[in-house]
């Protein structure tokens, strides 16, 4: 079962690629955190559940890129990082960054989607904020 917990919106989202070695910035953007259950029931004697953490980068459509964007360009893309203004229950904003994006879905002129390596210990404290 796959079940969103928790949906944390961010501010002054920057997003950097690495391309032909250089790492340079891609994009200012709106930033949306989805982080996501996914558990299977195991059925053993007495059965039990093993759940897995999952944290989704979302960026909204109305980034402001640094350069024209194409698929020969994306090509080039080796790698995606983001630095994120996030709030944390006190009130107070912290600086997150998120290194080795992996994306799923980048559309033209929409939203770009992103998942990050498995890390529980991110999607604990994402969800402690």
């Amino acid at each position: 079962m796959r079940r969103l917990l928790k949906t944390i919106y961010c501010r002054q989202g920057e997003l950097f690629c690495t391309s032909n070695g250089q790492r340079t910035r891609l994009a200012g953007c709106d930033v949306r955190l989805e982080i996501m259950e996914n558990s299977q029931d195991i059925p053993t004697l007495g059965g039990y559940r093993v759940k897995k953490y999952q944290v989704t980068v979302v960026l909204c459509s109305d980034m402001e890129f640094t350069r024209p964007i194409d698929v020969d360009f994306l090509k080039t893309v080796t790698a995606y990082d983001l630095s994120t203004d996030v709030q944390r229950s006190d009130g107070i904003f912290e600086n997150l960054v998120l290194e080795n994006l992996i994306p799923t879905e980048l559309e033209i002129g929409g939203e770009w989607s992103f998942e990050l390596p498995f890390q529980p210990e991110l999607a604990k404290r994402l969800l402690s904020l």
